[in-house]
């Protein structure tokens, strides 16, 4: 991602080696990351030190991020701190804190849910998801008795673990149904919503720390260790 600082050899003011030095991670972070609507790099620094391989705060914002096996996130926020680069053998140092924010909007989550449909013959059918403030509402169909049969079930994801989101189905309420939906269709519910909420596909390690559903988006907050997987992406853009 920071490949090429070491051609910062510019002359003049502290903005203009700062914008050589964001340009070029800039144009690394669609291998590095993923696809984006748009990227936007900031580096915050006294253009001596920029020089020196030491840059004080790395801001990188992504918009309309596509992650692999990730759904789709409207914003992607990473914010590395007290970064140590060897310009010489182009590898980083040291990463004081990276910071790490993403929101996740429904229309996403929706589009992800239609690109990974289930199996044809599958009786329960996912129409649409809503996010509300601590819950996701989801309208779907069940098919029996030769019709389909619409019911919503309201869920409330959780964090399983320090990469991972997980809608269990002891968190389900089912609306809309005059019969109780049996286990095996609420376990099938819960993978279903909770596919594409895997981060540890992430090419770096992540610890989720604050996971929050707010009006129409979920947002996941936390910490990255970056520095391993950047030097070998690193490497192999230098081979």
């Amino acid at each position: 991602m920071v490949a090429g600082l070491t051609l910062l050899a510019v002359g003049g003011c502290e903005r203009p080696i700062n914008r050589t030095a964001e340009r070029l991670i800039r144009a690394s972070l669609p291998d590095y990351l993923g696809p984006a609507r748009e990227w936007k790099v900031r580096v915050e620094n006294p253009w001596d030190r920029t020089l020196a391989g030491r840059l004080r705060t790395v801001e990188i914002e992504g918009e309309g991020v596509q992650l692999r096996d990730i759904v789709r996130c409207a914003r992607l926020s990473l914010r590395l701190a007290d970064v140590s680069y060897d310009t010489r053998h182009r590898q980083l140092r040291h990463v004081g804190r990276t910071e790490f924010r993403a929101e996740i909007d429904q229309d996403a989550v929706n589009e992800y849910l239609r690109r990974h449909p289930p199996p044809p013959d599958e009786p329960v059918r996912i129409l649409n998801v809503l996010i509300r403030q601590g819950a996701v509402h989801a309208e779907a169909t069940r098919w029996l008795l030769r019709r389909e049969w619409p019911f919503t079930v309201v869920a409330r994801p959780e964090l399983v673990s320090s990469s991972r989101l997980f809608f269990s189905p002891e968190r389900m309420t089912v609306v809309g149904l005059p019969v109780p939906l049996p286990a095996s269709v609420l376990r099938w519910l819960a993978l279903r919503l909770s596919e594409g909420m895997d981060f540890s596909t992430m090419p770096f390690s992540l610890r989720l720390a604050r996971f929050e559903a707010t009006a129409g988006r979920f947002v996941v907050e936390g910490e990255v260790d970056i520095a391993p997987s950047l030097n070998t992406a690193l490497a192999r853009r230098t081979r």
